[in-house]
């Protein structure tokens, strides 16, 4: 988790860009860690995190430490409070419509409910999201991933943990993958005809 921290700050650093913000919550980062580190190197010259770290394979063999240390200075500070507030800003509930393909079903009984995850092609700066759907909406979504159509949902988009989730998902609707990608190219979602 301090790792990918220090990663998010480097590439903001270099290149401005907030993309990896969001990017990295799936590898741990989080408003908390932004937090905890900003807290750490405020009004100070900086500051060594070490995290120690215990592995055994199980209780009767030799415990083995690993020991990981990075720093942080003040410098990171206004990148850290940055990251905090985007990722604050997208904690929060939002309605979204998004557009993506398949790439995993899951459904314990036929005829039931079940789980998929979409790539996200467009609509949010979520990667991958997952959507619980009814049974005739996850026979919908089974259509997609065998035909090779994207799927246009809109819902309610909330992060728990490390995943993106999208709930009380309606207008669901199967897009041909040519529409899609020459469609790849429009300025703004408001010329893109998907939306």
């Amino acid at each position: 988790m301090l790792e990918t921290t220090r990663e998010v700050v480097d590439h903001f650093a270099d290149t401005g860009s907030t993309s990896g913000f969001i990017e990295s919550v799936g590898r741990g980062f989080c408003y908390e860690i932004t937090h905890a580190v900003r807290d750490l190197v405020r009004d100070s010259r900086g500051g060594e995190v070490r995290v120690e770290m215990t592995v055994a394979a199980d209780l009767f063999e030799e415990v083995h430490t690993e020991s990981h240390s990075l720093e942080f200075s003040p410098a990171d500070y206004p990148i850290l409070e940055r990251a905090g507030n985007v990722l604050a800003a997208t904690s929060r509930p939002q309605r979204v419509t998004v557009l993506g393909s398949v790439t995993l079903l899951e459904r314990p009984n036929p005829g039931r409910p079940g789980l998929i995850r979409l790539d996200v092609l467009a609509g949010t700066a979520a990667r991958k999201m997952r959507v619980r759907l009814n049974a005739e909406d996850y026979d919908l979504a089974m259509d997609a991933h065998r035909d090779n159509m994207a799927l246009k949902i809109t819902g309610r988009q909330e992060i728990e943990g490390r995943y993106y989730w999208l709930y009380a998902p309606e207008q669901i609707e199967l897009i041909p993958m040519e529409i899609v990608e020459g469609n790849a190219g429009s300025p703004s979602s408001e010329q893109h005809p998907l939306f």
